[in-house]
């Protein structure tokens, strides 16, 4: 990878299907195609397949101030991994993918999970994010955009938009395709001269009503086990059943319960919006109290 020019706003547009030539990475021509019509924007453009990296280890190194992964690739290096440095370097983010087996194709996965740095240091918050889902087959373009989707809101970019391109319908979107580039790139130079505009974690939970996955439901699915109850809550059931030993975790867990369970309340009377307020607070805590708790046991 070459090394960019700084002084001007920058386009990092990666294609993460293994075919140079295929459905997906003409997804890209056209979305580039609109980006080039915007002046004073430097594109590059990265083919993931040809890069080698690890998969995450779990380790939680990056956790740690100053947020670095230590394997040896391009993503890692302790924050000098090449393609590390272009994404905090990037003014705006540009993906194509394929669809495999129903969903988001491996290596794009695999890209995403190795940006885990990024959500503790929070320093792509605020990137404009655009993205094609490519299909051909029986499909499910879809479902492999709200992967896609999710992974973006994890590390808390700007989704411009994500589309989901069915080969059938192809000449149909190329116009919306090539607009969606143009975007793209504007949101670069708004990006570059302006300053990244970042959001707060209750703002982006907000948002989040807005997506085409459904953020709430899939929370309480997984903190209930299932259920959507108050009384099936993890929280409330590790005080009940004693799974939580390590006592100065205690006290997040029991903020926590008190959050969800108010999160639930909100979300009945069909006030949203504090609804999703009260989850974004439940989900630090929750989440700071689990990470002692996993700790203190593996020590």
């Amino acid at each position: 990878m070459e090394e960019v020019k700084r002084g001007s706003p920058v386009l990092l547009a990666i294609q993460a299907s293994p075919r140079p030539k295929g459905f997906t990475a003409q997804l890209m021509e056209v979305l580039l195609e609109g980006a080039r019509q915007v002046d004073g924007v430097q594109i590059e453009e990265i083919f993931l397949p040809r890069l080698h990296f690890e998969f995450c280890k779990g380790c939680f190194s990056c956790k740690s101030v100053p947020y670095h992964c230590p394997l040896q690739d391009p993503m890692g290096e302790k924050g000098e991994g090449e393609l590390h440095k272009k994404m905090e370097g990037a003014n705006a983010f540009l993906l194509t993918l394929p669809t495999y087996f129903w969903s988001a194709n491996a290596l794009t996965h695999a890209f995403f999970e190795r940006c885990y740095p990024f959500i503790w240091s929070q320093q792509l918050n605020g990137l404009p994010f655009a993205f094609a889902a490519s299909a051909y087959n029986s499909g499910m373009q879809r479902e492999a955009a709200r992967w896609v989707e999710k992974w973006a809101f994890l590390l808390s970019m700007q989704l411009i938009e994500g589309m989901a391109v069915h080969f059938v319908h192809f000449g149909e979107v190329r116009m919306r395709l090539k607009d969606l580039g143009k975007r793209c790139a504007e949101a670069a130079i708004e990006d570059f001269h302006q300053g990244r505009q970042a959001k707060n974690p209750e703002e982006r939970f907000v948002q989040a009503l807005q997506e085409s996955w459904d953020l709430s439901t899939l929370y309480l699915d997984n903190i209930t086990r299932g259920t959507g109850q108050r009384e099936d809550l993890l929280t409330t059931l590790g005080f009940q059943k004693g799974w939580f030993r390590y006592k100065e975790a205690f006290r997040f867990f029991q903020e926590a319960d008190e959050l969800f369970r108010r999160m639930i309340d909100c979300w009945e009377a069909g006030q949203r919006e504090e609804a999703m307020r009260l989850l974004a607070r439940a989900h630090r805590v929750w989440k700071d109290g689990t990470f002692m708790e996993f700790i203190s046991r593996n020590r």
